[in-house]
């Protein structure tokens, strides 16, 4: 996240024709929370690729499944189709 946080200060501080030493050394409270965001997409995006290409019984990856298949099914889906599978 620091790195982040540095990338977007050093953008900002450029673009806003800074001069001053006394900006380019703060990062602003506003800066951290744009790179938290930025961080928080990539974590959510990161785990959304974890779950589809792993194999994992988490409820998170059988919904992402049954939402998955909802999506590209025409015909829909059927509650058979996931708790069969599912059954010990």
């Amino acid at each position: 996240m620091l790195r982040i946080a540095l990338a977007l200060h050093l953008l900002e501080y450029y673009f806003s024709g800074g001069s001053s030493k006394e900006g380019f050394n703060t990062i602003s409270e506003e800066t951290l929370s744009k790179a938290f965001e930025v961080c928080r997409y990539y974590r959510s995006s990161f785990e959304l690729v974890q779950e589809k290409t792993g194999g994992g019984d988490s409820m998170s990856s059988i919904l992402l499944k049954i939402w998955d298949a909802a999506a590209t099914r025409p015909e829909g889906v059927t509650q058979g189709m996931f708790i069969a599978p599912l059954s010990p």
